[in-house]
């Protein structure tokens, strides 16, 4: 189960790191080139077999509760580096691509219309990629649940830095918020609601 987890959370963040380079750089190729390289590396180096048996190695003088928890996290690395296979990373990657440039496509619209800006005019899609990334990678990185505050304050002000103003910064960012927290939660509620299918069967005729 962590290591599916991981799986998820590896795709989407390496998708919106690829984002928020292809954002920030202005479609110049070698910065994306050069962090694909250095995501590659990374991710080889934590899941390469040698490495993890090495740090195992070295965990078993040394027991204890925490070196238990990190046997585990090991193993679900070396769950994780079967989950993950060049292809299934690749396509990891491009659903998460793909969600991220649908949700940004949600932003520039809002700025569009709302704005009432002409089309061409103003910041354009990839910068309105750049603000909802920033407000995933605020959430991911303040440990709070969903970013409050911190993710929200981040996405403000990379939406102010573009030339965004106020008023239809904090719409924007009461829209993304709804996408992202008020759904999950309505369904989840949902799924709470719904009384468990138990599938075993009645043994008595």
């Amino acid at each position: 189960a962590l290591a599916g987890f991981l799986a998820e959370r590896c795709t989407g963040l390496a998708a919106a790191l690829l984002v928020l380079a292809l954002g920030v750089s202005g479609l110049r190729l070698w910065p994306m080139l050069l962090l694909a390289a250095s995501l590659a590396v990374v991710f080889y180096g934590l899941t390469h077999p040698a490495s993890l048996a090495l740090v195992q190695r070295r965990l078993a003088g040394h027991p204890g509760r925490w070196s238990r928890w990190l046997t585990r996290s090991l193993a679900a690395l070396v769950h994780l580096r079967a989950l993950l296979s060049p292809r299934q990373f690749l396509i990891g990657v491009a659903l998460a691509l793909g969600a991220w440039l649908l949700e940004a496509s949600l932003v520039w619209s809002l700025w569009q219309v709302i704005g009432a800006s002409p089309a061409g005019a103003g910041p354009g899609l990839l910068q309105a990629a750049v603000v909802r990334v920033s407000l995933g990678l605020g959430a991911v990185l303040s440990m709070l649940p969903a970013g409050i505050g911190v993710a929200d304050g981040t996405a403000l002000g990379v939406a102010l830095l573009y030339g965004i103003k106020l008023p239809l910064a904090i719409t924007t960012l009461v829209v993304l918020r709804v996408c992202t927290i008020g759904l999950p939660l309505a369904v989840g509620g949902l799924a709470w609601l719904v009384p468990p299918v138990n599938t075993a069967q009645d043994p008595t005729p």
